[in-house]
């Protein structure tokens, strides 16, 4: 079958479109229950047949979207605003993208606002975005390693870029992904494993690897961090209390608590 169509949709429930997927393409979308409604418009030109599908240039915009995915969310996400570019032929990760223009979502307890480009959509995905967030950080704490010990509480304000696989966040390789972002922080109080630091208001930079690092084993993530108070200890070590805090640090990687 030989293609060449331009279409437009102009409101329809996500529901009634996933109905109407195909049963050789269900599988992407199982496990998902999602709604919302959808408008869309663009190209489909190529052939068809049992080994090649036609390319797709499409813009999507869904209003009031709802997503929810247990296998890889924790929490349902709502209030969804997404305004995206798909190009691509259902196969062939070299020509085939998503661009997301704009995308606003909340949590139960946070929110969330990017854009970006999503490639590598049929292996393992490829994610470069720019986010600006309000996030309650412990509701963001189950997709820590259940074996780190980490126990958070406050809330975070700012922006983040980041460039990072699906595996890499499955897996959490901190260590392969790429991170920078700039947060105020309020209410702070982090626990780890014997370290403890407590601050009211705070700002945060970061870079995940550390791009200049000072020491062979300090390549890990580099920040500073400016407080007006900063509580931290460490048991059986330390315990310190400091005004107008500004610090400067280099760490290894602090998964590893007997080699930071």
């Amino acid at each position: 079958i030989k293609t060449d169509l331009s279409f437009q949709l102009k409101s329809w429930q996500i529901r009634d479109i996933i109905a109407l997927i195909p049963p050789s393409f269900t599988s992407y979308v199982e496990g998902i229950y999602a709604e919302g409604m959808l408008s869309s418009e663009g190209k489909i030109k190529g052939t068809y047949n049992d080994s090649i599908m036609p390319l797709m240039d499409i813009h999507v915009l869904l209003k009031n979207g709802k997503v929810n995915y247990p296998e890889m969310l924790p929490f349902p996400v709502s209030n969804i605003l997404g305004d995206v570019n798909i190009h691509t032929d259902l196969r062939n990760d070299a020509i085939s993208y998503v661009h997301i223009n704009n995308l606003k979502a909340n949590t139960p307890k946070s929110q969330i606002a990017a854009n970006g480009t999503v490639k590598q959509l049929f292996s393992d995905m490829r994610i470069n975005l720019k986010a600006d967030a309000n996030l309650n950080i412990n509701e963001f704490e189950v997709f820590l390693p259940e074996d780190m010990p980490v126990d958070m509480k406050g809330n975070v304000n700012g922006n983040v870029n980041a460039d990072f696989t699906l595996s890499q966040i499955e897996k959490m390789e901190l260590d392969k992904i790429k991170a920078s972002g700039t947060f105020a922080l309020k209410g702070l109080d982090v626990v780890y494993d014997s370290i403890s630091v407590k601050a009211q208001n705070s700002n945060i930079s970061f870079s995940l690897p550390n791009p200049n690092p000072s020491t062979r084993n300090t390549n890990f993530v580099k920040a500073s961090i400016s407080s007006d108070l900063l509580q931290a200890s460490m048991i059986d070590s330390f315990d310190a209390s400091l005004t107008n805090v500004l610090i400067g640090v280099e760490t290894s990687d602090v998964r590893d608590t007997t080699q930071i």
